[in-house]
């Protein structure tokens, strides 16, 4: 998955982030869980372990190409956010078909169940303080797949309803 950033835009972020560098994320399923990991994007180094992590709900026909990259401008607000703990390197929401099992760290609140068909962007700040962003759905049997921008308007909501 790419998250497209006009060129305009990534320049100005790169501009007011010095040597911060973006990068894609990649959701991905590993067991009865989505993983969240940094991908590369244009070419960088690795961007070392996730740190942050926040999944937003992306509402019907919304733009998501003016986002901040903390999730600001989103229409909803974050449904987990979660601080992860230096033993880790990536953040991984717990899930049984698209249900979330429980609490992801000691203390932390349950991260609530993820809506199947309902498209997410998921934000990211990794160790550099390097910063990332995707868009993902799951599926009524709880597959994950990554969404670009463009994809967005034709995310398979429908088809998910169907499978319930």
């Amino acid at each position: 998955m790419r998250y497209r950033v006009r060129p305009a835009a990534a320049a100005l972020v790169l501009l007011l982030t010095g040597c911060t560098q973006y990068y894609d994320l990649v959701a991905g399923k590993e067991g009865d869980s989505i993983v969240f990991s940094p991908g590369n994007w244009g070419g960088w180094s690795d961007p070392g372990c996730v740190r942050q992590v926040a999944v937003t709900p992306v509402a019907p026909d919304e733009d998501v190409m003016g986002v901040g990259v903390d999730g600001s401008g989103l229409e909803n607000a974050p449904v987990w956010s979660q601080e992860v703990p230096p033993e880790a390197c990536s953040a991984t929401f717990p899930l049984a078909y698209g249900q979330a099992l429980g609490a992801a760290g000691e203390g932390a609140p349950p991260p609530p169940p993820l809506v199947p068909g309902q498209p997410y962007m998921v934000h990211i700040i990794t160790e550099g303080p390097d910063f990332g962003s995707g868009l993902f759905v799951i599926d009524a049997q709880g597959q994950v797949k990554n969404l670009d921008s463009a994809e967005l308007p034709s995310a398979p909501i429908s088809e998910a309803s169907e499978a319930r």
